[in-house]
């Protein structure tokens, strides 16, 4: 097991731990996936928190940083937008998709992450 595999394993496992401490706002979802490393084509698993919270980002990083430092949470990470173009983020749609894109009745969910 590598460094960074170890790393992830941690923050998973205190993913788990602080989940029922989290604010009734804060929703947290985990992507894992496999992706190549370097030119060899090496293979590891890359995990990312999505994060929708129904409150300002000031109020987010201080609950993160109490709650689950790990993560390193800054106020660049975080991206301010109205409750519908939250959905689009929430649906791993690309950044700058605009919401008129909900208005379709057949649409298909994006198949990776953004």
């Amino acid at each position: 097991m590598t460094d960074n595999m170890q790393n992830f394993t941690d923050t998973v496992y205190k993913f788990l731990q602080v989940v029922p401490k989290l604010d009734e706002d804060l929703y947290i979802k985990l992507a894992v996936d496999v992706v190549k490393v370097g030119e060899v084509g090496k293979k590891t698993v890359r995990g990312t928190f999505l994060t929708l919270f129904l409150g300002d980002s000031e109020r987010l990083l201080a609950h993160m940083k109490e709650n689950f430092p790990e993560l390193g949470l800054t106020k660049a990470d975080c991206i301010e937008v109205s409750w519908v173009e939250s959905l689009i983020r929430w649906t791993n749609f690309p950044t700058g998709t605009p919401t008129s894109v909900l208005l379709s009745r057949i649409f298909h969910f994006p198949a990776r992450f953004a």
